[in-house]
């Protein structure tokens, strides 16, 4: 282990050194206005986005809570990991072709835009148990490695976690941050592709083949059993599945790449080539676990099995290597939510509510005061929860069982009323808090809490719009502004007359 800290204390200086190099490099661009530093001026080209995608979806939750829950539990596991992907690929096809072609920051303003301004606010409110959680766990990935390999107590491996993303992203905003997931993802994939070789490579004492045929034979059947051999039931695995494919929709954090595309076409290639590899990646992170299985038999934590087999049985340089990709990848994803969590601060708060006429330098000044401050919320919830899997699956409920329902309805529901949209998201995201944070093993009718919060959500959609006059012309503006062809045949059909175009414009 000592070795192993040794050389990824150079990695980690270099690594640190050139972040801030990148950042440096494009903050005059980035500093240009505002909108350059919150969105990137909206110039991102489709690989940098593909880029990014890889280094903002992997972090603490691939590299270190997947691999850890391969160890406790086997590969049903993988139900969380290929729902993202195909979340992803469903959002990249259906949603981003809209999303790019709007002028926006945030995800909030598209909800005041169909539901008003104090929608705009609830969903502020909401994205927070996102971004915030998302970045907690980033936060504690990095202390965790940090730990393992230099000894540092979690305290001080937060604020070095906090130093080393504070930097860069506060220097040059968007920009930075995303030029910077361009060198950070090489990292995290040498990393996933590695790992199952190195481990599999010594568990067959230098044969892949032997390695995994002696895997095969000394894991509980249940562990290589993708529906849990019976010790999972089909409740919780449908409430994975239903968790991380419709969280990778609603990621408030991936917003200020969805607005940063250069043109739609950008945007959904960009995301189509990381979903469409990502699976493949992430099973070798699968395979990785399982030979950690046979490797390590105790563990303090099960986020800490792949920095302790690889510590123990990998080559030096490789566990370096390995470490510093989680650290780049949990960097990657902090920087987004931290940066995601001040867009929405100054956009939808701020620049709303106390102070409408600030200069773009003021604004972005804010915005990097911001970003410290989320960043140190963060923190002490990582402190104060160290699950890892923990934060993230309650911060994902409450955020799909209040925004997901509205959220649809604002693009395919022409009926969605404004009341509708309020009762839908507070009673879906209190059904989240209570079914899965304040009593997650109750499960009402059979179902999965993220799933009945769903349910309530819907439930009181229906009720709230039905209750109330039907906005026709509000959704109408809406349909013709981004281009809803079904939205608008709808209303047409109903007698709703077809306005001018609306021509969408940053507030």
């Amino acid at each position: 282990m000592h070795s192993v800290g040794s050389t990824l204390l150079v990695f980690l200086v270099l690594y640190f050194l050139i972040t801030v190099a990148i950042s440096r490099a494009v903050q005059r661009q980035a500093t240009t206005g505002y909108l350059s530093f919150l969105i990137a001026g909206k110039r991102m080209p489709w690989w940098i986005i593909a880029f990014s995608a890889f280094a903002t979806y992997e972090g603490a939750t691939s590299f270190l809570a997947w691999p850890g829950q391969v160890w406790k539990s086997g590969v049903v596991i993988g139900w969380q990991i290929y729902a993202t992907s195909m979340g992803v690929l469903v959002f990249s096809l259906f949603m981003i072709p809209i999303l790019a072609n709007m002028r926006r920051i945030t995800l909030p303003e598209i909800f005041a835009e169909r539901y008003g301004p104090t929608m705009r606010l609830i969903v502020a409110i909401l994205s927070y148990s996102r971004l915030l959680g998302g970045g907690a766990i980033m936060l504690l990935g990095m202390a965790d490695v940090l730990k393992t390999y230099f000894g540092l107590n979690v305290e001080v491996g937060l604020l070095v976690a906090l130093l080393i993303m504070g930097v860069y992203v506060t220097i040059s905003g968007q920009y930075g941050v995303m030029y910077a997931d361009v060198f950070q993802a090489v990292f995290t994939i040498l990393s996933s592709f590695g790992a199952p070789i190195m481990l599999l490579l010594a568990v067959g004492h230098g044969s892949l083949a032997q390695g995994w045929a002696f895997t095969q034979r000394h894991l509980p059947p249940a562990h290589l059993d993708l529906m849990g051999g019976g010790q999972v039931s089909h409740a919780v695995i449908f409430g994975y599945i239903a968790t991380w494919f419709f969280s990778q929709m609603l990621r408030p954090d991936l917003y200020g790449r969805i607005f940063s595309a250069r043109t739609s076409k950008d945007g959904v290639l960009g995301w189509v080539a990381f979903a469409t590899f990502a699976p493949i990646q992430q099973t070798g992170i699968i395979v990785a676990g399982l030979a950690g299985s046979v490797l390590v038999a105790h563990l303090s934590s099960p986020d800490l099995l792949m920095p302790t087999a690889l510590g123990q049985y990998a080559p030096t340089w490789f566990a370096a290597i390995y470490s510093l990709g989680v650290i780049s990848a949990c960097t990657a994803v902090s920087a987004a939510s931290f940066l995601g969590a001040s867009s929405i601060y100054m956009a939808d708060i701020h620049l709303t509510y106390i102070n409408r006429n600030l200069s773009s330098r003021r604004i972005i000044w804010y915005t990097r005061i911001a970003t410290v401050v989320f960043a140190l919320v963060a923190a002490f919830w990582a402190y104060t929860d160290r699950s890892i899997i923990t934060i993230i699956s309650n911060a994902l409920s409450v955020l799909i069982g209040g925004v997901l329902v509205p959220f649809f309805a604002m693009f395919f529901w022409a009926r969605m009323t404004t009341v509708g949209a309020y009762l839908s998201s507070i009673g879906g995201g209190l059904a989240a808090v209570l079914f899965t944070m304040v009593f997650p093993k109750v499960q009402p009718l059979g179902m999965p809490g993220v799933i009945f919060a769903i349910l309530v959500s819907l439930v009181l959609a229906l009720v709230g719009s039905y209750a109330t006059p039907a906005q026709t012309e509000a959704a109408s503006r809406f349909a013709e502004a981004y281009g809803l062809a079904g939205m608008r045949k709808r209303l047409k059909l109903r007698g709703v007359g077809s306005p001018e175009p609306v021509t969408p414009g940053l507030n």
